[in-house]
């Protein structure tokens, strides 16, 4: 019985700690997502304020 709950609890931690990963990464490409348009939004501005002057 104990083996069953040991094997049980280790499974569990298992899942949860892929689950919290997969979340993590997740956040981090979100992130970068938003980053990189920020970047493509600061190029285009500049782009705009060239043609203006």
């Amino acid at each position: 019985m104990l083996l069953y709950t040991l094997v049980i609890s280790l499974l569990f931690s298992l899942l949860l700690q892929y689950y919290l990963q997969g979340a993590i990464n997740a956040r981090k490409q979100r992130l970068l997502q938003r980053e990189q348009l920020q970047m493509q939004l600061r190029e285009k501005i500049i782009e705009r304020e060239k043609h203006i002057k």
